[in-house]
């Protein structure tokens, strides 16, 4: 029972390592299947598999982005919901 709950385990961190790399590349403006470009951009070897270096490379690429604007939008102005109220009241 052991052997089997640690292969399922094993299956899913598999799964989502696989979809962090796709999200990865998708971050830098590459196909979510396209591990070659990104190895070629990255002057590491073109086989097109994910593995330790790819994924050093991803994480490198990742922390030299700008920082992103965290700050928040103004809240939805109401007048159309007062119009509307305002038009079944008359």
């Amino acid at each position: 029972m052991a052997a089997s709950a640690a292969k399922v385990c094993s299956l899913h961190l598999a799964e989502r390592q696989a979809w962090t790399d796709r999200a990865q590349l998708v971050l830098l403006g590459y196909a979510p299947t396209d591990a070659r470009a990104f190895q070629r951009s990255a002057g590491l070897t073109v086989d097109g598999v994910v593995g330790p270096k790819t994924r050093t490379a991803l994480h490198q690429a990742l922390l030299a982005l700008p920082p992103v604007s965290t700050s928040p939008k103004p809240a939805p102005r109401l007048n159309w919901l007062r119009r509307v109220l305002a038009f079944f009241r008359s």
